[in-house]
């Protein structure tokens, strides 16, 4: 039997908060505690019931690497 070796997969961007504490493990507190917020508001951002300022939203997207356009919403957007 021919035995073949993996390549090392590349490591993903999350594509939303979500999935960034699911393939993390990290916890909203931890994340909210890093970025110097509640964590009921990062609740809040991660179920998109509230968007978060523009400047806390590139922290969140450098802090996570989740794309910031998953963060913010446009109103053209929030329209469709």
């Amino acid at each position: 039997m021919k035995r073949t070796t993996r390549t090392p997969a590349k490591k993903r961007a999350p594509k939303n908060l979500a999935d960034y504490f699911k393939a993390t493990r990290t916890t909203q507190k931890v994340l909210a505690g890093r970025l110097g917020v509640t964590r009921a508001y990062v609740s809040l951002i991660t179920s998109g019931d509230r968007q978060p300022a523009l400047e806390l939203a590139i922290r969140i997207a450098a802090e996570t690497g989740v794309p910031i356009e998953t963060l913010v919403t446009t109103p053209e957007q929030k329209a469709s």
